[in-house]
């Protein structure tokens, strides 16, 4: 791995250190440009090389329409100025000359318009599903407190029931114990009239 990598280590060193030299000799004044040589070189070495002057360079007519992002043309001054300009401020020009720019105007609108229309429908169906959550949260909700309230009363029922069951229950031991004592009871006079019998 580092044998692949230290290649290209050293190949990037050697152009930054390339970039580098070039920048100071662009400064230093010994530069060699457009129109012959710097200031500098006619001053250290004694005499002024023949300076040339470079040839003009003059932008002509590019066959074909000039290149630019998007529709456009040159006004009078030849200022380029593209087909919203023309559209919004000479628009009788555009239509002597330009129909399909008020065409793809039109073209535009329209997509515009669907796409108002499009978040005009969502906002009004974002609203629907709102109202319809709504209303089933309402409905939850009471049906939460129906059934809250069957389960009170089921519970009340029920410890009703439970509360009726234990008095009965109590009522049944309670008389069980009397009967019980009375028998206690009974049994011991008999004891009792035996005894004194026997005496």
């Amino acid at each position: 791995m580092r044998l692949k990598i230290l290649p290209i280590i050293t190949g990037g060193a050697l152009f930054i250190g390339a970039l580098a030299l070039q920048a100071c000799g662009d400064s230093s004044g010994y530069a060699y440009g457009p129109g012959g040589y710097g200031p500098g070189y006619a001053s250290s070495y004694g005499y002024a090389p023949a300076y040339v002057e470079p040839a003009p360079v003059y932008a002509g007519p590019v066959y074909g329409g000039p290149v630019y992002a998007g529709d456009g043309d040159y006004d009078e001054a030849h200022v380029w100025r593209d087909r919203g300009w023309w559209v919004n401020n000479r628009r009788d020009w555009v239509m002597a000359h330009h129909q399909a720019w008020l065409n793809h105007e039109r073209a535009e609108g329209q997509a515009q318009a669907t796409y108002r229309n499009q978040v005009q429908e969502d906002r009004a169906a974002y609203l629907r599903h709102q109202q319809e959550n709504q209303a089933a949260a309402r409905i939850n909700r009471q049906d939460a407190r129906g059934a809250y309230r069957e389960h009170l009363q089921e519970d009340r029922g029920a410890y009703r029931e439970h509360l009726q069951e234990d008095r009965a229950a109590a009522r049944m031991h309670e008389s069980a114990v009397d009967t019980a004592q009375v028998r206690a009871q009974r049994q011991a006079r008999r004891r009792a009239e035996a005894a004194q019998d026997r005496r």
